[in-house]
Protein backbone atom coordinates (compact mmCIF):
# COMPACT_ATOMS: atom_id res chain seq x y z
CA UNK A 1 0.00 0.00 0.00
CA UNK A 2 1.17 3.41 -0.18
CA UNK A 3 2.08 3.58 3.18
CA UNK A 4 4.08 0.49 3.00
CA UNK A 5 1.67 -1.69 4.80
CA UNK A 6 1.86 -5.26 3.10
CA UNK A 7 -1.68 -6.56 2.46
CA UNK A 8 -2.16 -10.64 1.69
CA UNK A 9 -3.28 -11.43 -1.56
CA UNK A 10 -4.41 -14.92 -3.08
CA UNK A 11 -4.10 -15.27 -6.61
CA UNK A 12 -5.88 -17.40 -8.91
CA UNK A 13 -5.70 -18.02 -12.59
CA UNK A 14 -5.41 -19.99 -15.44
CA UNK A 15 -2.66 -22.75 -15.84
CA UNK A 16 -1.63 -21.51 -19.19
CA UNK A 17 2.01 -20.74 -19.94
CA UNK A 18 2.75 -16.86 -20.43
CA UNK A 19 -1.41 -16.03 -19.79
CA UNK A 20 -2.08 -12.50 -19.84
CA UNK A 21 -5.70 -11.14 -18.68
CA UNK A 22 -8.35 -9.60 -17.33
CA UNK A 23 -8.61 -9.59 -13.03
CA UNK A 24 -11.39 -9.84 -10.99
CA UNK A 25 -10.76 -8.12 -7.17
CA UNK A 26 -12.22 -9.68 -4.20
CA UNK A 27 -11.26 -7.73 -0.58
CA UNK A 28 -12.85 -9.19 2.03
CA UNK A 29 -12.44 -8.72 6.27
CA UNK A 30 -13.29 -12.26 6.78
CA UNK A 31 -11.27 -15.13 4.99
CA UNK A 32 -9.81 -15.27 1.77
CA UNK A 33 -10.05 -19.02 1.98
CA UNK A 34 -13.81 -18.98 2.56
CA UNK A 35 -14.88 -21.86 0.89
CA UNK A 36 -17.49 -19.82 -1.20
CA UNK A 37 -14.74 -17.41 -2.68
CA UNK A 38 -12.87 -20.40 -3.68
CA UNK A 39 -16.06 -21.60 -5.28
CA UNK A 40 -16.15 -18.05 -7.35
CA UNK A 41 -12.43 -18.60 -8.18
CA UNK A 42 -12.90 -22.21 -9.80
CA UNK A 43 -15.62 -20.61 -12.02
CA UNK A 44 -13.90 -17.44 -13.20
CA UNK A 45 -10.59 -19.20 -13.74
CA UNK A 46 -12.51 -21.41 -16.14
CA UNK A 47 -13.91 -18.28 -18.12
CA UNK A 48 -10.14 -17.38 -18.31
CA UNK A 49 -9.81 -14.53 -15.54
CA UNK A 50 -7.50 -14.25 -12.35
CA UNK A 51 -9.41 -13.92 -9.53
CA UNK A 52 -7.70 -12.07 -6.70
CA UNK A 53 -8.85 -12.06 -3.37
CA UNK A 54 -7.24 -9.74 -1.02
CA UNK A 55 -7.06 -9.70 3.17
CA UNK A 56 -8.49 -6.52 4.09
CA UNK A 57 -6.18 -4.41 6.19
CA UNK A 58 -5.45 -5.69 10.06
CA UNK A 59 -7.11 -8.89 8.55
CA UNK A 60 -6.37 -12.36 7.74
CA UNK A 61 -2.70 -12.44 6.67
CA UNK A 62 -2.66 -8.44 5.50
CA UNK A 63 -0.29 -6.03 8.07
CA UNK A 64 -1.53 -3.11 9.78
CA UNK A 65 -5.47 -2.06 11.94
CA UNK A 66 -8.45 -3.01 10.93
CA UNK A 67 -11.12 0.00 11.23
CA UNK A 68 -14.38 -1.19 9.68
CA UNK A 69 -15.24 1.10 6.81
CA UNK A 70 -13.36 3.91 7.41
CA UNK A 71 -9.74 2.88 5.42
CA UNK A 72 -11.04 1.49 2.42
CA UNK A 73 -10.65 3.47 -0.19
CA UNK A 74 -7.16 4.24 -0.25
CA UNK A 75 -6.43 0.39 -0.23
CA UNK A 76 -8.84 -0.58 -2.59
CA UNK A 77 -7.52 1.90 -5.25
CA UNK A 78 -3.63 0.63 -4.15
CA UNK A 79 -4.81 -3.10 -4.97
CA UNK A 80 -6.59 -2.58 -8.31
CA UNK A 81 -3.46 -0.13 -9.56
CA UNK A 82 -0.85 -3.11 -8.19
CA UNK A 83 -2.83 -5.54 -10.32
CA UNK A 84 -3.27 -3.96 -13.38
CA UNK A 85 0.14 -3.42 -13.64
CA UNK A 86 1.42 -7.28 -12.91
CA UNK A 87 2.51 -8.96 -15.90
CA UNK A 88 -0.59 -11.78 -16.01
CA UNK A 89 -2.99 -8.43 -16.21
CA UNK A 90 -4.15 -7.09 -18.99
CA UNK A 91 -4.57 -3.70 -17.38
CA UNK A 92 -7.90 -4.42 -16.91
CA UNK A 93 -9.66 -5.02 -13.39
CA UNK A 94 -13.25 -5.35 -12.48
CA UNK A 95 -15.04 -6.43 -8.55
CA UNK A 96 -17.53 -8.39 -7.10
CA UNK A 97 -18.26 -9.89 -3.41
CA UNK A 98 -21.11 -9.11 -1.13
CA UNK A 99 -21.87 -7.29 2.38
CA UNK A 100 -18.94 -6.30 3.30
CA UNK A 101 -17.32 -7.20 0.13
CA UNK A 102 -19.73 -5.19 -1.51
CA UNK A 103 -19.09 -2.10 0.26
CA UNK A 104 -15.29 -2.14 -0.46
CA UNK A 105 -16.52 -2.07 -4.06
CA UNK A 106 -18.28 0.98 -3.46
CA UNK A 107 -15.14 2.14 -1.39
CA UNK A 108 -12.96 2.26 -4.57
CA UNK A 109 -14.86 3.72 -6.94
CA UNK A 110 -15.10 6.77 -4.87
CA UNK A 111 -11.70 7.27 -5.59
CA UNK A 112 -11.70 6.84 -9.33
CA UNK A 113 -8.99 4.34 -10.04
CA UNK A 114 -8.22 4.05 -13.48
CA UNK A 115 -8.04 0.75 -13.93
CA UNK A 116 -11.61 0.04 -12.65
CA UNK A 117 -14.08 -1.18 -15.21
CA UNK A 118 -16.76 -2.14 -13.50
CA UNK A 119 -18.18 -3.71 -9.94
CA UNK A 120 -21.03 -5.96 -9.09
CA UNK A 121 -21.96 -4.89 -5.49
CA UNK A 122 -23.83 -7.61 -3.46
CA UNK A 123 -26.25 -6.67 -0.51
CA UNK A 124 -23.48 -3.88 -0.06
CA UNK A 125 -23.90 -2.27 3.65
CA UNK A 126 -23.13 1.06 4.08
CA UNK A 127 -25.37 3.65 4.44
CA UNK A 128 -24.12 5.09 7.68
CA UNK A 129 -26.55 6.12 9.82
CA UNK A 130 -29.61 4.72 7.93
CA UNK A 131 -28.80 1.43 8.03
CA UNK A 132 -25.31 0.62 10.10
CA UNK A 133 -24.98 1.36 13.56
CA UNK A 134 -27.78 3.74 13.68
CA UNK A 135 -31.09 3.19 11.47
CA UNK A 136 -32.69 6.73 11.69
CA UNK A 137 -30.99 7.03 15.25
CA UNK A 138 -31.89 3.74 16.46
CA UNK A 139 -28.69 2.05 17.71
CA UNK A 140 -27.94 -1.26 15.77
CA UNK A 141 -27.57 -4.19 18.38
CA UNK A 142 -27.13 -6.34 15.61
CA UNK A 143 -24.02 -4.37 14.41
CA UNK A 144 -22.18 -5.72 17.64
CA UNK A 145 -21.91 -9.71 16.87
CA UNK A 146 -20.66 -8.25 13.86
CA UNK A 147 -17.94 -6.72 15.41
CA UNK A 148 -16.88 -9.23 17.61
CA UNK A 149 -16.73 -11.58 14.85
CA UNK A 150 -13.85 -9.43 13.38
CA UNK A 151 -12.06 -8.12 16.12
CA UNK A 152 -8.37 -9.30 16.28
CA UNK A 153 -6.81 -10.90 12.80
CA UNK A 154 -8.90 -14.23 12.47
CA UNK A 155 -12.44 -15.05 12.32
CA UNK A 156 -14.42 -14.94 15.29
CA UNK A 157 -17.45 -16.71 14.07
CA UNK A 158 -17.93 -19.88 15.81
CA UNK A 159 -17.55 -17.64 19.13
CA UNK A 160 -20.80 -16.74 19.21
CA UNK A 161 -22.68 -20.35 20.26
CA UNK A 162 -20.78 -19.24 23.25
CA UNK A 163 -22.23 -15.51 24.12
CA UNK A 164 -25.18 -15.12 25.88
CA UNK A 165 -26.78 -12.72 24.13
CA UNK A 166 -29.92 -12.37 25.93
CA UNK A 167 -27.74 -10.57 28.25
CA UNK A 168 -26.08 -8.37 26.48
CA UNK A 169 -28.75 -7.16 24.67
CA UNK A 170 -30.49 -6.31 27.24
CA UNK A 171 -27.00 -4.52 29.16
CA UNK A 172 -27.19 -0.98 29.88
CA UNK A 173 -25.57 1.31 29.43
CA UNK A 174 -25.30 0.40 25.95
CA UNK A 175 -21.30 1.80 25.61
CA UNK A 176 -20.02 -1.02 27.70
CA UNK A 177 -22.09 -4.32 25.69
CA UNK A 178 -18.77 -5.34 24.99
CA UNK A 179 -17.56 -5.76 28.15
CA UNK A 180 -20.34 -8.26 28.60
CA UNK A 181 -19.20 -10.35 25.71
CA UNK A 182 -15.62 -10.56 27.23
CA UNK A 183 -14.20 -8.68 24.36
CA UNK A 184 -12.68 -5.29 23.96
CA UNK A 185 -14.02 -4.04 21.00
CA UNK A 186 -12.96 0.08 21.50
CA UNK A 187 -14.77 1.01 18.36
CA UNK A 188 -18.34 0.37 19.94
CA UNK A 189 -17.93 2.45 22.48
CA UNK A 190 -16.67 5.50 20.38
CA UNK A 191 -19.90 4.62 17.99
CA UNK A 192 -22.22 4.74 21.40
CA UNK A 193 -20.65 8.07 22.22
CA UNK A 194 -21.82 9.31 18.87
CA UNK A 195 -25.18 8.97 18.41
CA UNK A 196 -26.06 11.99 16.05
CA UNK A 197 -24.87 12.41 13.01
CA UNK A 198 -22.12 14.24 13.48
CA UNK A 199 -18.69 14.70 11.70
CA UNK A 200 -17.52 11.32 13.20
CA UNK A 201 -19.70 9.74 10.74
CA UNK A 202 -19.42 12.60 7.80
CA UNK A 203 -16.48 11.16 6.28
CA UNK A 204 -17.96 7.72 5.72
CA UNK A 205 -20.84 9.16 3.95
CA UNK A 206 -21.77 9.26 0.09
CA UNK A 207 -22.72 12.33 -0.88
CA UNK A 208 -24.23 12.97 -4.46
CA UNK A 209 -21.39 14.64 -5.60
CA UNK A 210 -19.65 11.13 -4.64
CA UNK A 211 -22.44 9.74 -7.04
CA UNK A 212 -21.48 12.24 -9.54
CA UNK A 213 -17.85 11.40 -10.07
CA UNK A 214 -18.56 7.75 -10.12
CA UNK A 215 -18.70 7.10 -14.20
CA UNK A 216 -18.66 3.23 -14.59
CA UNK A 217 -21.74 0.71 -14.85
CA UNK A 218 -22.79 -1.28 -11.84
CA UNK A 219 -25.07 -3.97 -11.63
CA UNK A 220 -26.33 -4.38 -8.01
CA UNK A 221 -27.93 -7.38 -6.44
CA UNK A 222 -30.30 -7.06 -3.61
CA UNK A 223 -33.37 -9.43 -2.09
CA UNK A 224 -36.45 -8.19 0.03
CA UNK A 225 -35.25 -9.87 3.03
CA UNK A 226 -31.48 -8.46 3.08
CA UNK A 227 -30.98 -7.26 5.90
CA UNK A 228 -28.71 -4.43 3.59
CA UNK A 229 -31.38 -3.77 1.43
CA UNK A 230 -31.53 0.35 2.66
CA UNK A 231 -27.51 0.26 1.64
CA UNK A 232 -27.59 -1.57 -1.71
CA UNK A 233 -31.05 0.94 -2.50
CA UNK A 234 -29.00 4.01 -1.32
CA UNK A 235 -25.95 3.63 -3.69
CA UNK A 236 -27.93 2.42 -6.61
CA UNK A 237 -30.49 5.69 -6.16
CA UNK A 238 -27.47 7.57 -5.93
CA UNK A 239 -26.26 6.55 -9.02
CA UNK A 240 -29.41 6.82 -10.85
CA UNK A 241 -29.67 10.22 -9.92
CA UNK A 242 -25.85 11.96 -9.42
CA UNK A 243 -24.03 9.14 -11.82
CA UNK A 244 -22.40 10.64 -15.42
CA UNK A 245 -23.27 6.81 -16.70
CA UNK A 246 -27.01 6.17 -15.03
CA UNK A 247 -28.18 4.68 -18.11
CA UNK A 248 -25.67 1.99 -17.45
CA UNK A 249 -27.27 1.04 -13.78
CA UNK A 250 -28.33 -2.61 -13.52
CA UNK A 251 -30.36 -4.34 -10.64
CA UNK A 252 -31.71 -7.57 -9.93
CA UNK A 253 -33.58 -7.97 -6.46
CA UNK A 254 -34.83 -11.41 -5.86
CA UNK A 255 -36.75 -13.28 -2.52
CA UNK A 256 -33.32 -13.43 -1.04
CA UNK A 257 -32.14 -12.92 2.66
CA UNK A 258 -28.72 -12.15 3.43
CA UNK A 259 -26.66 -15.11 2.51
CA UNK A 260 -29.17 -15.95 -0.62
CA UNK A 261 -28.40 -12.90 -2.34
CA UNK A 262 -24.69 -14.59 -3.37
CA UNK A 263 -25.43 -18.36 -2.76
CA UNK A 264 -29.62 -18.34 -3.79
CA UNK A 265 -32.49 -20.48 -1.70
CA UNK A 266 -35.65 -21.23 -2.90
CA UNK A 267 -36.74 -21.10 0.53
CA UNK A 268 -36.39 -17.99 3.00
CA UNK A 269 -37.94 -18.71 6.82
CA UNK A 270 -40.64 -21.26 5.77
CA UNK A 271 -41.48 -19.82 2.73
CA UNK A 272 -40.74 -21.32 -0.74
CA UNK A 273 -40.24 -19.24 -3.69
CA UNK A 274 -40.20 -22.08 -5.77
CA UNK A 275 -37.11 -23.10 -8.09
CA UNK A 276 -37.65 -20.20 -10.49
CA UNK A 277 -35.96 -18.03 -7.86
CA UNK A 278 -32.73 -19.64 -8.13
CA UNK A 279 -30.94 -17.70 -10.38
CA UNK A 280 -28.06 -18.58 -11.98
CA UNK A 281 -25.78 -16.08 -10.57
CA UNK A 282 -21.81 -17.34 -11.61
CA UNK A 283 -23.10 -17.05 -14.94
CA UNK A 284 -24.66 -13.49 -14.90
CA UNK A 285 -20.94 -11.98 -13.20
CA UNK A 286 -19.31 -13.74 -16.15
CA UNK A 287 -21.98 -12.59 -18.69
CA UNK A 288 -21.60 -9.30 -16.96
CA UNK A 289 -18.13 -8.78 -16.62
CA UNK A 290 -17.27 -10.45 -19.90
CA UNK A 291 -18.89 -7.39 -21.75
CA UNK A 292 -18.11 -4.60 -19.21
CA UNK A 293 -14.41 -5.68 -18.54
CA UNK A 294 -12.97 -8.31 -21.41
CA UNK A 295 -15.28 -6.31 -24.49
CA UNK A 296 -16.90 -9.57 -25.58
CA UNK A 297 -20.66 -8.86 -27.61
CA UNK A 298 -22.92 -11.30 -25.74
CA UNK A 299 -26.34 -12.20 -24.37
CA UNK A 300 -25.93 -8.97 -21.96
CA UNK A 301 -27.73 -6.69 -24.99
CA UNK A 302 -30.45 -8.24 -24.12
CA UNK A 303 -30.56 -8.25 -20.13
CA UNK A 304 -33.39 -5.86 -18.97
CA UNK A 305 -32.24 -2.78 -16.50
CA UNK A 306 -34.51 -4.11 -14.00
CA UNK A 307 -34.99 -7.65 -12.95
CA UNK A 308 -37.46 -8.00 -9.40
CA UNK A 309 -39.31 -11.15 -8.24
CA UNK A 310 -42.83 -10.31 -7.18
CA UNK A 311 -43.91 -12.35 -4.22
CA UNK A 312 -46.89 -13.27 -4.08
CA UNK A 313 -46.90 -14.61 -7.18
CA UNK A 314 -43.95 -15.71 -7.19
CA UNK A 315 -42.54 -14.77 -10.94
CA UNK A 316 -39.96 -12.54 -12.33
CA UNK A 317 -40.56 -9.23 -13.42
CA UNK A 318 -38.12 -7.25 -16.27
CA UNK A 319 -38.06 -4.28 -17.38
CA UNK A 320 -36.23 -1.48 -19.86
CA UNK A 321 -36.96 0.90 -16.79
CA UNK A 322 -35.38 1.66 -13.69
CA UNK A 323 -36.42 0.72 -9.93
CA UNK A 324 -39.05 1.21 -8.66
CA UNK A 325 -41.29 1.96 -11.87
CA UNK A 326 -42.22 5.69 -12.81
CA UNK A 327 -45.82 4.06 -13.81
CA UNK A 328 -46.49 3.66 -10.18
CA UNK A 329 -49.54 5.59 -8.41
CA UNK A 330 -50.17 5.84 -5.02
CA UNK A 331 -52.89 4.58 -3.16
CA UNK A 332 -54.16 5.61 0.62
CA UNK A 333 -55.48 4.11 3.43
CA UNK A 334 -56.69 5.70 6.47
CA UNK A 335 -55.69 4.53 10.27
CA UNK A 336 -59.23 4.05 11.75
CA UNK A 337 -60.53 2.18 14.93
CA UNK A 338 -63.08 2.41 17.42
CA UNK A 339 -60.11 3.47 20.08
CA UNK A 340 -59.40 -0.19 20.90
CA UNK A 341 -56.15 -1.51 17.88
CA UNK A 342 -54.72 -3.59 20.40
CA UNK A 343 -53.71 -6.93 19.39
CA UNK A 344 -55.39 -8.85 16.35
CA UNK A 345 -58.50 -9.22 18.12
CA UNK A 346 -58.99 -5.35 18.33
CA UNK A 347 -61.04 -2.82 15.87
CA UNK A 348 -57.97 -1.19 14.14
CA UNK A 349 -58.64 -0.61 10.47
CA UNK A 350 -56.96 0.38 7.22
CA UNK A 351 -59.84 2.66 5.23
CA UNK A 352 -60.24 3.65 2.16
CA UNK A 353 -62.47 6.44 3.36
CA UNK A 354 -61.65 8.00 6.94
CA UNK A 355 -64.41 7.41 9.82
CA UNK A 356 -62.50 8.56 12.85
CA UNK A 357 -64.96 6.32 15.00
CA UNK A 358 -62.30 7.14 17.51
CA UNK A 359 -59.31 9.90 17.59
CA UNK A 360 -56.75 7.50 18.86
CA UNK A 361 -55.21 4.50 20.28
CA UNK A 362 -53.13 4.21 23.20
CA UNK A 363 -50.81 1.52 24.32
CA UNK A 364 -48.06 1.61 27.17
CA UNK A 365 -44.40 0.49 25.72
CA UNK A 366 -42.05 -1.04 28.73
CA UNK A 367 -38.60 -1.15 27.60
CA UNK A 368 -38.06 -3.89 30.17
CA UNK A 369 -40.11 -6.04 27.88
CA UNK A 370 -40.03 -5.04 24.19
CA UNK A 371 -41.25 -6.66 21.11
CA UNK A 372 -38.77 -9.52 20.17
CA UNK A 373 -38.15 -9.36 16.40
CA UNK A 374 -35.97 -11.67 16.32
CA UNK A 375 -33.94 -14.66 18.43
CA UNK A 376 -31.52 -13.43 20.87
CA UNK A 377 -28.70 -14.92 18.36
CA UNK A 378 -28.67 -11.53 16.88
CA UNK A 379 -25.69 -12.12 14.47
CA UNK A 380 -28.38 -14.48 12.53
CA UNK A 381 -31.72 -13.68 13.94
CA UNK A 382 -34.73 -16.12 13.07
CA UNK A 383 -36.60 -14.44 10.45
CA UNK A 384 -39.61 -16.48 10.30
CA UNK A 385 -42.10 -14.92 8.38
CA UNK A 386 -44.97 -16.24 9.92
CA UNK A 387 -45.21 -13.64 12.86
CA UNK A 388 -47.84 -14.90 15.00
CA UNK A 389 -46.40 -14.12 17.69
CA UNK A 390 -47.12 -10.70 17.60
CA UNK A 391 -50.87 -10.76 17.26
CA UNK A 392 -51.75 -11.11 21.18
CA UNK A 393 -49.06 -8.06 22.39
CA UNK A 394 -50.70 -5.07 23.85
CA UNK A 395 -47.81 -2.87 23.55
CA UNK A 396 -48.59 -2.70 19.74
CA UNK A 397 -51.68 -1.45 17.50
CA UNK A 398 -52.62 -3.05 14.52
CA UNK A 399 -54.55 -1.88 11.74
CA UNK A 400 -56.20 -4.38 8.99
CA UNK A 401 -58.15 -3.82 5.66
CA UNK A 402 -61.04 -5.42 4.46
CA UNK A 403 -60.66 -7.85 2.03
CA UNK A 404 -59.19 -6.94 -1.25
CA UNK A 405 -61.58 -7.22 -3.89
CA UNK A 406 -58.75 -6.57 -6.92
CA UNK A 407 -55.60 -7.86 -7.40
CA UNK A 408 -52.70 -5.40 -7.71
CA UNK A 409 -48.92 -4.84 -7.19
CA UNK A 410 -46.83 -3.27 -4.22
CA UNK A 411 -43.58 -1.71 -5.97
CA UNK A 412 -41.24 0.53 -4.31
CA UNK A 413 -41.59 2.03 -0.83
CA UNK A 414 -44.65 1.94 1.45
CA UNK A 415 -44.63 5.60 3.92
CA UNK A 416 -46.41 5.67 7.04
CA UNK A 417 -47.54 9.28 7.35
CA UNK A 418 -49.17 9.33 11.04
CA UNK A 419 -49.20 11.83 14.49
CA UNK A 420 -48.36 10.45 17.79
CA UNK A 421 -47.58 11.85 21.41
CA UNK A 422 -45.89 10.16 24.25
CA UNK A 423 -46.04 11.46 27.76
CA UNK A 424 -41.86 11.18 27.69
CA UNK A 425 -39.39 13.08 26.06
CA UNK A 426 -38.31 10.71 23.38
CA UNK A 427 -39.68 6.87 22.73
CA UNK A 428 -39.76 4.78 19.32
CA UNK A 429 -41.39 4.43 16.10
CA UNK A 430 -41.78 1.24 14.23
CA UNK A 431 -43.72 -0.25 11.58
CA UNK A 432 -44.08 -3.27 10.14
CA UNK A 433 -46.36 -4.09 7.13
CA UNK A 434 -47.88 -7.79 6.53
CA UNK A 435 -50.13 -9.72 3.85
CA UNK A 436 -52.69 -11.96 6.31
CA UNK A 437 -54.73 -14.75 4.19
CA UNK A 438 -58.13 -15.82 4.03
CA UNK A 439 -57.24 -18.24 6.51
CA UNK A 440 -55.62 -15.64 9.28
CA UNK A 441 -51.57 -17.18 8.30
CA UNK A 442 -49.43 -14.53 8.50
CA UNK A 443 -46.66 -13.60 6.11
CA UNK A 444 -44.30 -10.42 6.47
CA UNK A 445 -44.04 -10.02 2.53
CA UNK A 446 -43.59 -6.53 3.37
CA UNK A 447 -40.86 -4.90 4.72
CA UNK A 448 -38.23 -7.01 6.95
CA UNK A 449 -36.71 -6.17 10.81
CA UNK A 450 -33.99 -4.46 9.21
CA UNK A 451 -35.91 -2.24 6.63
CA UNK A 452 -35.73 1.18 7.66
CA UNK A 453 -39.59 1.27 9.09
CA UNK A 454 -38.04 3.08 12.42
CA UNK A 455 -37.61 6.34 13.77
CA UNK A 456 -36.60 7.55 17.20
CA UNK A 457 -38.79 10.30 18.15
CA UNK A 458 -35.87 12.92 18.88
CA UNK A 459 -34.55 12.57 15.77
CA UNK A 460 -37.58 13.25 13.38
CA UNK A 461 -36.42 16.55 11.98
CA UNK A 462 -32.88 16.04 11.74
CA UNK A 463 -29.97 13.83 12.90
CA UNK A 464 -27.33 16.32 13.42
CA UNK A 465 -29.82 18.06 15.79
CA UNK A 466 -32.11 16.08 18.15
CA UNK A 467 -35.12 17.64 19.22
CA UNK A 468 -36.84 15.83 22.92
CA UNK A 469 -40.69 15.70 22.72
CA UNK A 470 -42.60 17.59 24.81
CA UNK A 471 -44.85 15.40 27.10
CA UNK A 472 -48.86 14.72 25.27
CA UNK A 473 -48.17 16.75 22.10
CA UNK A 474 -48.83 16.29 18.79
CA UNK A 475 -45.95 15.66 16.33
CA UNK A 476 -46.48 14.38 13.06
CA UNK A 477 -43.82 11.25 12.15
CA UNK A 478 -43.25 9.64 8.49
CA UNK A 479 -41.80 6.26 8.01
CA UNK A 480 -40.40 4.88 4.88
CA UNK A 481 -40.23 1.08 4.63
CA UNK A 482 -37.98 -1.13 2.72
CA UNK A 483 -39.13 -1.52 -0.94
CA UNK A 484 -41.19 -4.71 -1.92
CA UNK A 485 -42.32 -6.14 -4.68
CA UNK A 486 -45.72 -7.68 -3.45
CA UNK A 487 -48.87 -9.24 -5.25
CA UNK A 488 -51.96 -8.56 -3.42
CA UNK A 489 -54.94 -10.91 -4.27
CA UNK A 490 -58.92 -11.29 -3.69
CA UNK A 491 -59.38 -12.41 -0.31
CA UNK A 492 -56.33 -11.29 1.50
CA UNK A 493 -56.01 -8.63 3.82
CA UNK A 494 -53.17 -5.91 4.36
CA UNK A 495 -52.40 -5.30 7.81
CA UNK A 496 -50.20 -2.34 9.37
CA UNK A 497 -48.75 -2.88 13.03
CA UNK A 498 -47.03 0.34 15.09
CA UNK A 499 -45.01 -0.25 18.51
CA UNK A 500 -42.01 0.59 19.97
CA UNK A 501 -39.55 -1.65 19.76
CA UNK A 502 -37.86 -3.78 17.46
CA UNK A 503 -35.45 -5.88 19.86
CA UNK A 504 -33.08 -7.27 19.54
CA UNK A 505 -32.11 -5.98 16.19
CA UNK A 506 -32.16 -2.34 17.75
CA UNK A 507 -31.49 -1.09 21.52
CA UNK A 508 -34.65 -0.29 23.34
CA UNK A 509 -35.53 3.14 23.44
CA UNK A 510 -35.66 3.80 27.52
CA UNK A 511 -38.07 6.91 27.18
CA UNK A 512 -36.02 8.82 29.08
CA UNK A 513 -34.62 11.60 26.45
CA UNK A 514 -31.16 11.22 28.63
CA UNK A 515 -28.13 10.74 26.61
CA UNK A 516 -28.27 7.20 24.10
CA UNK A 517 -25.08 5.57 24.75
CA UNK A 518 -24.48 5.80 28.78
CA UNK A 519 -28.25 6.27 29.83
CA UNK A 520 -29.22 3.29 32.58
CA UNK A 521 -32.67 5.02 33.81
CA UNK A 522 -35.30 2.79 32.44
CA UNK A 523 -39.33 4.86 31.88
CA UNK A 524 -42.83 3.21 30.64
CA UNK A 525 -43.99 5.45 27.89
CA UNK A 526 -47.84 5.55 27.34
CA UNK A 527 -47.57 6.53 23.69
CA UNK A 528 -50.54 7.42 21.35
CA UNK A 529 -51.77 7.11 17.73
CA UNK A 530 -53.96 9.42 16.62
CA UNK A 531 -56.39 9.21 13.85
CA UNK A 532 -58.68 12.42 13.31
CA UNK A 533 -60.21 14.61 11.15
CA UNK A 534 -57.37 16.99 12.26
CA UNK A 535 -54.99 14.54 12.36
CA UNK A 536 -55.42 12.04 9.48
CA UNK A 537 -52.71 9.43 9.83
CA UNK A 538 -51.84 7.24 6.69
CA UNK A 539 -50.70 4.30 4.65
CA UNK A 540 -49.59 5.39 1.24
CA UNK A 541 -48.95 2.11 -0.73
CA UNK A 542 -47.04 2.61 -4.63
CA UNK A 543 -49.15 0.55 -6.44
CA UNK A 544 -47.73 -0.49 -10.11
CA UNK A 545 -49.88 0.81 -13.11
CA UNK A 546 -50.32 -2.41 -14.78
Amino acid sequence: MRDDITLSADIYMPDTPNWRGPCILVTTPYDNTMEILLKFARYFVAADYAYMIVDVRGRGDSDGEFIDFLQQGPDEYDCIEWAAQQPWCDTNVGMMGASYLGWTQWAAAREHPPHLKTIVPTAPGGKIWGELYYTNGLPCLWQLPWMNAVSGKTLQWNTAMLIDWKKVCFHLPLITMDEVIGREIPRWAEYMTHSTLDDYWKPYIFKSEDFASIDIPVLTITGWFDGDQLGSLFFYEGMLNHAPMNDNQYIIIGPWDHGSTYDPQETVGKVNFGKSSVLDLIKIHIEWFDFWVKGIENNFKKWPKTRVFELGSNSWRSSSDFWPPKSNINHTFYLDSQGNAQTTKGNGMLTLQPKYAAEADIYKYDPRDPLLVSTYNAYAPDFDLRRKDFNNRTDALFYTSGPILEPFTIAGKPIIEFYGSSDCLDTDWVAMFFTVEPNGDIFQFVSDDFHGGVLRARFRNSFETPELLEPGKIYKFTLTLSSICCKIFPGQRIRLMLNSSAFPVYARNQNTGNEIGTDTEIKVATNTIHHSAKHPSKLIIPIFKE
